[in-house]
């Protein structure tokens, strides 16, 4: 950077009169020019800070308008709660008993629906214990009674069928027609 003065010195110093003449003219219109930019941003920092002032009274006063409408808020919402603190501890202490109390009568009912479903249980049991005792009489019943008109009926039929093959042989004196064979070749 120093350099570049320099170089600017010199060239400036290697002028002639009527090129100084001019830049002399212009170094000084430069200058006002600056004096002027100058003096404005002086004059709008004053306004500024004019205007900064005025907003920050503004904000004072609407903080003590402010203080002035909360306090009584304040002061009545504080003795609310020192009038309510006393009566929240008893709702607190209540609904502590009132828990424990819950929760007593909560686990006798439990334990009471433990003991009818285990009786209910019970009864099923007992009871499809019953109705399967009743069913195997039954079917027992059923088998016996099925062989012993089983049996008998067969026998019944099959000398009810002789003693047809017989009459029929004797009243039409011809001989009898061979057997019937069934489809597993079992005689009928």
């Amino acid at each position: 950077m120093q350099t570049e003065a320099m170089r600017l010195l010199g060239m400036w110093q290697s002028m002639d009169d009527g090129t100084m003449v001019v830049s002399t003219k212009l170094l000084l219109l430069f200058l006002g020019v600056m004096g002027a930019a100058v003096l404005l941003q002086a004059i709008a920092m004053v306004t500024m800070a004019a205007g900064a002032a005025k907003a920050r009274r503004e904000m004072v006063r609407i903080a003590e308008e402010f203080r002035a409408k909360a306090d009584p808020v304040l002061d009545l919402s504080r003795t609310i709660l020192q009038d309510a603190a006393p009566k929240v501890r008893v709702i607190g202490d209540n609904l502590a008993r009132a828990s424990f109390v819950v929760r007593e009568q909560a686990e006798r009912v439990e334990g009471s629906v433990q003991n009818v479903m285990a009786r209910v249980d019970h009864q099923v049991a007992r009871t499809d214990h019953m109705i399967t005792s009743m069913l195997n009489a039954v079917e027992s019943v059923v088998d016996m009674l099925h062989q012993a008109t089983l049996g008998p009926t067969r026998q019944i039929v099959g000398i009810l069928s002789g003693l047809r093959a017989m009459v029929g042989r004797f009243i039409e004196r011809r001989p009898a027609p061979p057997p019937r064979q069934d489809n597993e070749g079992l005689e009928l």
